[in-house]
């Protein structure tokens, strides 16, 4: 994490310094879309679905020449999983669903190459990191869960990113 940090700072100060030397100004815009996000974690024989969200943001396009820029900007964006179904690991059995929903602030630090297919078109290929804060969410886990001989049957809300939270 610390070296993230560095580097972040580092790319930031670099955009300053172009910044000034640039003859033009960042180009800024607004962004908004539709994502699909799933969990990463082996939920083998329970069935994962992906979740729907959303991403609303700013963004800046620093031109360092004609084909290379660098991108940035800040955004929100929804993501998630959701699980659901029966399994059974050692001691403890799991039938039911788990819903997670996540809300990130999110900021982006793109190299970007653009090339001219025809006068006023681009095709953009960008790639780098980005840092994202987790700022809210609710997990909701439904069903009945085993643990030895113990079963618990019921419903509940837990703040993903709080005192009661997961993460």
């Amino acid at each position: 994490m610390k070296t993230l940090f560095k580097l972040s700072t580092i790319v930031l100060m670099s955009l300053l310094a172009l910044n000034v030397s640039a003859q033009e100004l960042p180009k800024l815009g607004i962004e908004a879309g539709i994502n699909l996000s799933n969990s990463s974690w082996d939920a083998d024989p329970m069935d994962k679905k992906a979740r729907v969200g959303f991403q609303i943001g700013i963004t800046a396009d620093y031109a360092i020449t004609d084909e290379w820029h660098l991108q940035s900007g800040l955004s929100f964006t929804t993501k998630g999983a959701k699980v659901e179904g029966r399994t059974t690991d050692g001691d403890m059995m799991f039938d039911g669903k788990i819903t997670v929903n996540q809300s990130y602030l999110q900021l982006p630090i793109y190299g970007a190459y653009k090339i001219e297919v025809v006068p006023g078109t681009k095709i953009v290929f960008n790639a780098g990191p980005y840092l994202a804060y987790g700022v809210g969410g609710q997990t909701k886990v439904s069903g009945d869960i085993a643990i030895f001989d113990e079963i618990a049957t019921g419903d509940g809300n837990v703040d993903t990113y709080g005192t009661d939270g997961f993460l």
